[in-house]
Order: C-alpha cells, then structure tokens, then sequence
C-alpha cells in the first residue's frame, strides 16, 4: 500500500525563478498502515507535551504540515518511523527547467505518467503485486486528468506491463489521514534538499532576514541525508541523457 503527495508545483509556463525549478512526489509505502499511523500519532503527541507553545500557534493543530515542522521535529518523527516500521520511500523529483511545455499543457496526465514510472520500478511486495492500491492527497483531484489515474495504471500496469493484478486509488483528506501527512512530511524534506542545495554559507549578520531553513540550507541535506536510509527509487525527470543513452545501448537487437 502506497500513501502519496508532493511538493512544489508544475508552472503552466517556464519560470526561471529558482524556487519554481522543482516539483517533488513522495511515496511512502508500508504493509502496516495502522502501525504507521500510530507511530506518527506517538511521535507528534510527545512532540506536543515538548513542545506545546509551538503547536497552540499552529494552523491546524490536527495536522501539521511538512512546511510547518521544524527540522528537529523532522528528525525525531523519522527516528520513530525508520525505528518501528517498514516503510519504503520513493521520490520523484521533475525539474521544471527541463521538461517540455507538453508536460505543462495537462498536468494531472502528467502527475500521472510520473506516478507510473515510479510504480513500474519500485520493489513491490506479493501483496501490491495481487492488489496494488494507492492513496492520494485528495487537493490533487483539482488536476485536470488526476481522476483518470486508476484506469490509465490499469491500462499500463495490469493489461501492459502485467506487474500488478489490480489497482485502486483512493483520494483522502489529508486532515484525516496521519499516512498522508507522513508522505507530505517527506515530500517537504525532498523539495527543501534540492530547493535549497545552491545556497552558499550562511550570512549570520542577516539571520533576522531570512527563514531558519534558508539560514541553514546544511541542515536539509543533513535531513534528506537521513532519509536516504529508506529510499528505495530515486527519480529524477527528465533522466539525465547519458543515462538514456546507456540503457539503450544495453538492449539486445
């Protein structure tokens, strides 16, 4: 079982502004959802006791999101996770400099050719092969073609590919679903790495004028660093073109 959600956005049209370059989806999968919720659940009611102030100024204190989460809160939820469960992370990460404007024109079909590619490689277990279903953050379906998601894997994954058996997905609130706020946790810490891997040492004499995370860009690679321990597929689209000219020139004619 998969729990998805992203970060970032694909821009209708090129934007050369740094912070658009990167649109990141992260997929967390487990065989224990239950285990995995109550262990997110354990990990942010001792962080609440800890920390309470930090959660009375929270938008929503029933759902923290990744953006919201400071980097040691980041961390400790990880340590609990990677420590009591066996989820399984994927990442998929576009670089909007580099796709063509087709990628833009219909982006849900987009965001659904992507979520393929991720599913035609991950190491999927005997029970994703028999039923592979997907859990999607429901704000996605405001994409246009985002609906069409379970017949098109159908079509790619069952009738074509025959990887999997059957597939479902289903489309939550994220309020309501602590497995899909762990997949937006994720996908915050993925964008921040590659949003913020440029940013040269840190001006201290500024530090009132910035974000914390853009004062210590280090410190999401430190976190991504830390996730690396769980991610199974690394993704990056486009493909770099050496590696598409190596995989072709290792078909057999």
């Amino acid at each position: 079982m998969f729990f998805i959600d992203e970060s970032g956005s694909i821009p209708k049209y090129f934007d050369n502004r740094y912070k658009h370059r990167y649109f990141v989806i992260s997929f967390v999968h487990t065989l224990k959802p239950n285990k995995l919720e109550n262990t997110y659940k354990r990990a942010i009611n001792k962080l609440k006791l800890k920390f309470p102030e930090y959660f009375l100024r929270a938008a929503n204190p029933n759902e923290i999101k990744g953006s919201e989460i400071p980097p040691f809160m980041k961390l400790y939820i990880m340590e609990k996770l990677f420590s009591a469960t066996d989820i399984k992370i994927g990442q998929m990460v576009i670089d909007n400099w580099k796709i063509d404007q087709r990628f833009r024109d219909v982006p849900g079909r987009s965001f659904n050719y992507l979520i393929k590619i991720i599913m035609s490689q991950f190491p999927l277990h005997k029970d994703d092969k028999e039923n592979l279903i997907l859990n999607i953050d429901n704000r996605n379906t405001k994409l246009v073609g985002l609906t069409e998601l379970e017949g098109y894997l159908y079509n790619e994954l069952v009738l074509d590919q025959k990887i999997v058996d059957a597939v479902r997905v289903n489309y939550l609130e994220s309020k309501f679903n602590r497995n899909i706020q762990i997949a937006d946790l994720f996908a915050h810490i993925i964008y921040q790495r590659f949003r913020y891997k440029t940013i040269g040492f840190p001006d201290y004499h500024r530090i009132k004028d910035y974000p914390v995370d853009i004062i210590h860009p280090y410190t999401c690679e430190y976190l991504y660093n830390y996730l690396k321990q769980r991610l199974v597929i690394d993704f990056i689209f486009p493909p770099k073109k050496e590696l598409i000219q190596e995989a072709a020139s290792s078909i057999e004619l």
